[in-house]
């Protein structure tokens, strides 16, 4: 009369076909030994009728079998149980957990052979990705600005390092007195225009950087793209 659950597990006689758990029969200690009710071991076994139903474990189902068996010696004489065919019994190394297994697969077997429709994203997901990607390339942007800025700076310090480099140059040209007259000119010519050339690289740097922030917007559209 208990309910059949997870640790109360329901087994098949291979004798009867009674539904009993595992208290009520025996364990198999080998493939050889099929699982057997209490009944059946102790020599009285009973044969399984369709008309008792999911019932067939409870002890009055047990007794109605009782009583078809004893009418079936009564009209039959010495007929037994082995004279009337009977289901045909499992083979005694199958589980009954693997023979649900493949009873729910061959179930399910056309449901599963239909391949799933792929579903369109919805609004939610789109939104969702916009955001992603709108957050990527402004990323991607902020790190170009970045990267641009940093090169710009570069330039100029290079200019200015430069004109420096010419400014030293040419005072040490024009100092120096053992160095042959037609390089001694030059030293002295280059210190003399030194006024007018180093505003026209300090221009230059700047013409140099207008041409980078123009050209700017253009390369981050390149690498946000």
């Amino acid at each position: 009369g208990r309910t059949w659950t997870v640790l109360l597990r329901r087994h098949h006689c291979r004798t009867c076909g009674v539904l009993v758990c595992g208290r009520c029969s025996t364990r198999r200690a080998s493939a050889e030994r099929a699982r057997q009710c209490f009944r059946c071991l102790g020599g009285n076994p009973v044969r399984w009728s369709p008309t008792l139903g999911a019932g067939a474990a409870s002890s009055a189902s047990l007794a109605t079998a009782d009583s078809l068996a004893s009418q079936g010696h009564i009209a039959g004489g010495a007929a037994g149980p082995d004279a009337c065919p009977e289901d045909p019994q499992l083979p005694p190394g199958v589980e009954e957990s693997g023979l649900l297994v493949a009873q729910i697969g061959t179930a399910l077997l056309a449901d599963v052979a239909v391949p799933i429709k792929a579903m369109p994203p919805s609004s939610c997901q789109l939104r969702l990705w916009e955001r992603v990607s709108g957050v990527e390339k402004a990323a991607a942007a902020s790190k170009a600005r970045v990267a641009g800025s940093y090169l710009a700076a570069r330039v100029a310090a290079l200019f200015v390092r430069l004109a420096l480099y010419v400014v030293v140059c040419s005072a040490a040209f024009a100092k120096a007195s053992d160095l042959p007259s037609p390089l001694r000119s030059v030293g002295e010519a280059s210190l003399a225009r030194m006024p007018t050339l180093l505003p026209r690289l300090l221009v230059l740097a700047f013409v140099a950087a207008l041409a980078w922030a123009a050209a700017r917007p253009v390369l981050l559209g390149a690498v946000a793209a």
